[in-house]
C-alpha cells in the first residue's frame, strides 16, 4: 500500500509542474507576440521596407505609399541626409533606416497617401 501512494504522490508532483511549465510557456508567447506587434517594430519594417525599394527603383519613379496600411496608421514620413524616418500610429521618435540610392529622393504628402518621387 506504501508503494502505491508513493506513486500517486510522485505523479501529483509531476502534474503539477507540468501544468506550471505549460503556464510559463503560454506567458512567454504572448509576451513574445506583444513585442513584435509594437509600434517600434512596425515602424522599422516600413522604413526598410521603403528604403529597400527606394534603393532598387529606376530614376523617374514615384513610390505611393497609402498613410493606412496593415502596419497602422503612418502619421509622418520624411526623408533627410539619406535616412528615412516614418512615424506609425502617433509614435514620435524614430531612430530612420538609411537608403544608398544616388538619385534624388523626395516625399510629398497628399489627403491619404504619401508619394515618394525618385528622380
Amino acid at each position: 500500500m506504501k508503494n502505491k501512494n508513493a506513486k500517486t504522490s510522485l505523479l501529483r508532483v509531476i502534474i503539477i509542474y507540468l501544468i506550471i511549465i505549460g503556464i510559463l510557456f503560454i506567458i512567454f508567447l504572448f509576451a513574445i507576440n506583444n513585442l513584435y506587434k509594437s509600434k517600434d517594430v512596425k515602424q522599422q519594417v516600413i522604413e526598410k521596407q521603403l528604403a529597400l525599394l527606394i534603393d532598387s527603383a529606376l530614376p523617374n519613379t514615384e513610390l505611393i505609399v497609402n498613410k493606412q496600411n496593415r502596419y497602422g496608421f503612418i502619421n509622418n514620413l520624411t526623408i533627410t541626409d539619406e535616412m528615412i524616418f516614418s512615424h506609425v500610429d502617433g509614435n514620435r521618435y524614430s531612430a530612420g533606416y538609411p537608403y544608398f540610392s544616388e538619385c534624388s529622393v523626395s516625399v510629398l504628402e497628399e489627403e491619404n497617401e504619401y508619394i515618394i518621387e525618385i528622380k
